[in-house]
């Protein structure tokens, strides 16, 4: 059995993603649980395996982030939050975590591609 890497863009650098690294891992993750909403129940768990292993990159990347802009967001507990609705589906016990997953993921890949606004605050 040959394994694929689950993570083919994932940079090979200590650096924290750029914003195009980050956009495609969350598109990967969601075609991931595309592709768990519609399979049998040996290919669910694979895809979502797959998933919970860019959610584990991603959280590692936020935490490199962390120490090195303090005023970047922390999705560390969101991640870990989705990781854990993800191991409920893993289990079989439904398909809500997957759909639940599957939009919070989206809204933040929509969030990462939103411009930044500047700041309308005058003193």
């Amino acid at each position: 059995m040959t394994a694929t890497h689950p993570l083919p863009q994932t940079p090979r650098s200590n650096a924290p993603l750029i914003d195009d690294g980050l956009i495609a891992l969350y598109d990967d993750a969601i075609s991931h649980l595309a592709r768990a909403r519609d399979s049998r129940p040996e290919d669910q768990k694979q895809c979502i395996s797959t998933v919970v292993k860019i959610l584990n990159h991603l959280k590692e990347s936020d935490e490199k982030k962390q120490a090195a802009d303090e005023d970047e967001a922390d999705f560390r507990t969101l991640y870990d939050y989705m990781i854990d609705r993800l191991s409920i589906s893993h289990s079989g016990l439904g398909i809500d975590p997957i759909n639940e997953v599957s939009w919070l993921i989206r809204t933040l890949r929509e969030l990462s591609t939103t411009p930044k606004r500047p700041s309308t605050v005058s003193g």
